[in-house]
Order: structure tokens, then C-alpha cells, then sequence
């Protein structure tokens, strides 16, 4: 299957192939992951952040966060000090940031999927998060900087954050998107 992703030229086949595997991944995450891991694990899904196509890119992301939120501490950790988040970052921004691709980021930082693309996952807004994923919360900042993004969707960052912030650092940067704002 990863030899698949590798060698397909056809995005709705790779959407294909990807939704599949992240049914997959809701059934039977460790036997996915380990089966990810056995083959050289993400690498393969970091090459489709490059495809014209943002499913393709959106769902690549959500297999790479399932793959996180699964996979051994060991190999988060390499994840985490590796060149993965700028190589993320550096294959994202060259598209403009949608809110499918923001959604999709805010789920990897969390570990709460939607099993649509763009679609926001149910409890993201309800309660507080649990971070699997907080180093991607960069990422999400630096690909928000040169956006026109509405403020609804930066709030929705703020919230996530919250868990994870105090109340003051939460209230400075409201406040500040708020100044930005006007």
C-alpha cells in the first residue's frame, strides 16, 4: 500500500487509498501503526504535503496524526526533534491555508479526527484538549501569519490553547487578535 502512495500520479486515487487507511486507522490504529512503522514509517505521507491537491494534502495530515497519536513515545519524540516540522511547515506553505488544512493541523494537535476533510471534529469546541501532537502548534501560528483567515477561526486556535495556557496568556493574546483586527 505505501508503494502505492509512492508511485500514484492519481489524486483521486490517492484520496482513495488514504481514506481507506484512515478507516483503517479508526478500527485498528496500533496494527496500522505498526504495520507504518515496520515499512519506514511517515516519510511516504510527508511526500503527499507536495500534491497539487488539497484532500490529498489534508488527508496525508490526518494519517500523519493518527500515526502520532498511535506510535511508540520513542518515535513522537523523533518526530518532534527530527526536521519533520519544518518539513511540514516548509511543504504547507507553499498553498495557501484553507480551513480544511487549518481543521486538519488543530487535529493533529489534538488527536481528534474528523473522518471527513474539513470537517471539524465533534468535541474540538466542547471541552478542553489533551495535546498529542504541541509542537505542531508552531506550524499552525506560522502558516496563520500571512493569512486573511476570519478571526473565528483564530479563536478557535485561542480555545484549543487555553487548555494548555493560563488565563492571562489567553486573554493577552485575544486581545491582541482583537487589536489586529480593526
Amino acid at each position: 500500500m505505501l508503494y502505492c502512495l509512492e508511485a500514484c500520479n492519481d489524486d483521486q486515487q490517492l484520496e482513495d487509498i488514504l481514506a481507506m487507511l484512515l478507516s483503517t486507522f479508526w478500527r485498528t490504529p496500533q496494527q496500522v501503526t505498526q504495520f507504518i512503522e515496520q515499512f519506514g514509517g511517515v516519510a511516504s505521507f510527508f511526500l503527499l504535503l507536495d500534491r497539487q491537491s488539497e484532500n490529498v494534502r489534508v488527508l496525508a495530515l490526518k494519517v500523519i496524526g493518527q500515526f502520532l497519536k498511535h506510535c511508540s513515545s520513542k518515535c513522537q519524540k523523533q518526530f518532534q526533534n527530527d526536521y519533520s516540522l519544518s518539513f511540514i511547515f516548509g511543504k504547507l506553505q507553499q498553498y495557501p491555508l484553507t480551513e480544511a488544512t487549518y481543521l486538519a493541523l488543530l487535529e493533529v494537535v489534538t488527536g481528534n479526527f474528523s473522518q471527513e476533510v474539513g470537517g471539524r471534529p465533534a468535541t474540538l469546541l466542547d471541552q478542553p484538549q489533551v495535546f498529542y501532537n504541541p509542537a505542531i502548534i508552531g506550524v499552525i501560528f506560522k502558516l496563520l501569519k500571512p493569512t486573511n483567515l476570519a478571526m473565528k477561526q483564530k479563536v478557535i486556535l485561542v480555545r484549543v490553547l487555553q487548555t494548555d495556557c493560563s488565563s492571562d496568556h489567553v486573554d493577552r493574546l485575544t486581545t491582541t487578535e482583537r487589536g489586529n483586527e480593526s
